[in-house]
């Protein structure tokens, strides 16, 4: 991954609907970015699960958590990656993209806006996924399910 080398302000004095129209409004192109020279393949699990795990392990080994003060700054994962820091909002976005990767097993992505304080203005972000479930595996299980439900009811 490559950084542009650019710092875009959207909002000066921004709130916080603005910072989330900004991190959704820059999804795409923060996706583009770690499907870049195969970035995200090294992320890859056996399932979802395992998947989450690898980018979770990533972001504790290599990026450090750091707030923002008053200018709320979203980096998109190349900067991320190369600044090697970042707040809840660059997390979810890098995390975000990284699972977006993999259709095959997950279902989809979206970001949890939240309060811990009692506070009703969002103050945390946090990415979502919904795994891609193995529905013929399932049906199978459903199929025997019956077939033995209708067994034990004949005898």
């Amino acid at each position: 991954m490559r950084t542009d080398g650019k710092n875009t302000v959207h909002y000066v004095n921004g709130s916080n609907s603005d910072i989330q129209r900004v991190i959704e409004a820059n999804f795409l192109r923060a996706l583009k970015q770690v499907q870049q020279d195969g970035f995200c393949k090294q992320f890859k699990g056996y399932d979802a699960k395992e998947t989450a795990e690898n980018v979770w392990n990533y972001l504790k080994r290599n990026i450090e958590y750091s707030a923002d003060g008053d200018y709320q700054d979203i980096r998109l994962p190349a900067r991320f990656v190369s600044d090697k820091k970042g707040d809840c909002k660059s997390y979810a976005l890098f995390s975000a993209c990284l699972m977006a990767c993999f259709p095959d097993q997950v279902k989809s992505v979206y970001f949890r806006y939240t309060s811990y304080d009692g506070n009703k203005i969002p103050t945390h972000i946090y990415t979502v996924i919904i795994k891609v479930i193995k529905l013929l595996l399932m049906a199978f299980g459903i199929i025997l399910i019956l077939k033995n439900s209708s067994l034990i009811k004949k005898m």
